[in-house]
């Protein structure tokens, strides 16, 4: 019994990046441990992942668990992998008993298209870590996530912030030639000059995202019995707000407030519809 104590099911996991996401699966409800919760692809080191291949010394196999890992992730995703590195690894007692030790590995997305192992898993997501806390994940995995975000930050992280950046200054900038054509073709409304209407721009977009939802929070049973019509009312006022904040722009018609708000909450629309 003793010679047991040295026994344990041992199991590695890739937690598979692909542009900065990274790679989950549901596991079938039918499955023994953890059914129909959430983890990465991975499985258990079996003597015929090494004693199929020549040996690369006399005793020894090499790269054991990197050809492991990506048969599992093969047969368990249908994706290839590659750039296996190690991220840390954990044991547990399960219920029945059976002790376990897990070696968790991270691995870039090298091709292939996602097909399920049946009776597996039944579903999977590629997520970024923020999004990974909506699933019910296996414990621990969330930890796994978030060190291998920190030890291997993705490249496509930093990149996805500065594409973010650029497309606020894309759409500041088109809401700011809008305001311009606003400008000179509806009554009611005066422009001194193009840096008064970047800073239009601004400030239309910083009341439409932080002053605009309270105001339809509260308006919100006015809203329904108008079937959607007051927003337009919301807007307009928002519109004249913008021209009492900003130096060099005025609204100074009802008319103006109107159109101007419809106009530009059009090229808003827009620019969300395109862009994001």
């Amino acid at each position: 019994m003793e010679a047991n104590q040295y026994l344990h099911e041992v199991a590695i996991t890739a937690i598979v990046v692909k542009n900065g996401r990274y790679l989950i699966v549901r596991r079938s409800p039918n499955k023994k441990r953890f059914p129909g919760m959430w983890t990465v692809p991975g499985g258990r080191l079996e003597p015929k992942d090494y004693t199929g291949f020549p040996k690369d010394t006399e005793n020894w196999w090499y790269r054991v668990l990197e050809r492991t890992l990506a048969r599992e992730v093969k047969e368990e995703v249908g994706i290839e992998i590659e750039n296996v590195r190690y991220l840390t690894s954990l044991a547990r007692v399960h219920e029945d008993g059976a002790p376990s030790l897990v070696i968790s590995c991270v691995a870039d997305y090298a091709g292939g298209n996602i097909t399920l192992q049946e009776g597996e898993t039944d579903d999977f997501a590629w997520v970024s870590l923020e999004e990974s806390e909506k699933y019910k994940l296996i414990d621990g995995i969330d930890d796994e996530l978030v060190l291998a975000e920190e030890k291997f930050p993705s490249p496509r992280r930093g990149g996805a912030i500065i594409e973010s950046i650029m497309k606020i200054i894309f759409k500041l900038i088109i809401y700011a030639v809008a305001i311009v054509v606003i400008a000179k073709v509806v009554p009611g409304i005066m422009l001194t000059g193009l840096a008064a209407a970047v800073a239009v721009a601004i400030v239309w977009a910083l009341v439409n995202l932080f002053i605009k939802p309270i105001i339809l929070l509260f308006a919100l049973p006015i809203e329904i019995i108008t079937l959607g019509l007051f927003s337009f009312i919301v807007n307009a006022f928002l519109f004249w707000l913008v021209g009492d904040l900003v130096p060099g722009f005025a609204v100074t018609s009802i008319t103006g407030a109107f159109l101007g708000s419809i106009i530009l909450t059009l090229v808003q629309w827009l620019c969300h519809l395109l862009l994001d």
